[in-house]
């Protein structure tokens, strides 16, 4: 799986790479960015309920972008190994009028520990749609083709309002995710009796407020709610004692350059 994750990495940055130069009149952007989070949901799990720090790294030339990201706990937690990952994601998107097209692949690696057993490395694609009018609706599709085999799909739109012109916002955004039982099944792999089928799975509402730090740096506080939807997914992660609402709280530092 290693060897699978090096060529892909490799083919997205050569990929990037001549892409950026062949496109004369397209300059390669690029920003680094650091987050202290009080916690990590994902699809809704939540992951760890321990402070995490999630740096990410993007480069993008004309329609493409490399984005990887990771994230590590910052305090002393069992298992910790299977909660740190480094995520890099190729993206091609495309803007045609009002229409935001968006795909590409995603490989989720995880730290191997000799103390531990770590997760398995896997890959998604995926596929996004977003339209560019009053809240911006956007429906996203991953598919996991390695070690799931099962599809998330999320629903969401948001809304900007201006705090402070040309130095603050509030950013606001709320998703609802849809999920098959193999991607249940992995998400949520300590919780028993999960409902075999296709359903809603999770809700979140995320407000952040972007701050800008000059003409290169931004400082965004942001709060998360997330909440399990399907009755059946709800009982069954509460009988796992595990939460079926959680507040995440978190603030990143972006530079742009």
């Amino acid at each position: 799986m290693r060897k699978i994750y090096r060529g892909i990495l490799t083919g997205c940055i050569a990929l990037v790479a001549t892409t950026s130069a062949h496109a004369v009149e397209s300059e390669v952007n690029a920003d680094i960015s650091a987050k202290i989070t009080s916690g990590y949901i994902r699809r809704g799990c939540v992951i760890n309920e321990d402070p995490c720090f999630q740096p990410s790294v993007t480069l993008s030339s004309g329609n493409f972008a490399l984005h990887v990201w990771g994230t590590w706990d910052i305090t002393r937690t069992t298992n910790s190994s299977q909660r740190t990952r480094v995520d890099t994601t190729l993206d091609y998107t495309r803007v045609i009028n009002k229409h935001i097209l968006s795909g590409g692949l995603i490989a989720y690696i995880y730290h191997d520990s000799q103390y531990t057993d770590s997760k398995k490395d896997t890959f998604e694609v995926f596929a996004e749609y977003t339209m560019d009018i009053p809240l911006l609706p956007s429906v996203a599709i991953n598919y996991d083709f390695g070690e799931i085999e099962g599809f998330y799909i999320e629903i969401s739109a948001g809304h900007s309002v201006g705090l402070i012109k040309g130095i603050a916002d509030m950013d606001f955004r709320a998703g609802i995710g849809i999920a098959d039982e193999n991607h249940s099944i992995e998400v949520f792999n300590e919780v028993e009796n999960l409902p075999e089928k296709t359903g809603f799975v999770d809700a979140t509402v995320s407000i952040s407020i972007p701050i800008q730090l000059g003409d290169l740096m931004t400082l965004t506080p942001s709060m998360t709610y997330m909440t399990l939807v399907d009755s059946e997914l709800r009982e069954a992660v509460d009988n796992a004692g595990q939460d079926i609402n959680h507040f995440i709280y978190g603030v990143t530092c972006t530079y742009m350059f």
